[in-house]
């Protein structure tokens, strides 16, 4: 609840104080990101909470701005590498997954980012 907590503070912040700024919509993408990971982490992995990072990417993609599709594609990267290092079960839920697992789900990303931009 505190990391959640964490997670929402900044945004809802910027939300009130500078709505609309591009600064905004960075932190915002990013937040929501972060609670896709958050989501994963909290139930171990499963491939059905994957698809909130997806869902979370068609809701960034309304603000009609591609720059801040970046900040939030990279931190769904970095999280899953980071994890897929340090605590694999909380990703992946397995605790061995293959070297190029993180990869697969950047692919993905990149894959829907792409159409969304379109």
């Amino acid at each position: 609840m505190l990391l959640g907590g964490l997670i929402s503070s900044l945004p809802i912040f910027m939300i009130i104080r500078y709505p609309g700024q591009l600064r905004t919509r960075y932190v915002t993408a990013v937040a929501q990101m972060l609670w896709s990971a958050l989501l994963i982490h909290l139930t171990g992995g499963r491939i059905e909470t994957h698809f909130h990072v997806f869902g979370s990417l068609a809701l960034v993609a309304f603000y009609r701005d591609y720059k801040v599709m970046i900040p939030a594609t990279l931190v769904v990267v970095a999280d899953h590498l980071l994890r897929q290092i340090f605590w694999p079960e909380s990703v992946f839920g397995t605790s061995s997954p293959e070297a190029w697992r993180f990869l697969e789900h950047a692919g993905w990303v990149v894959f829907e980012d792409i159409f969304l931009v379109f």
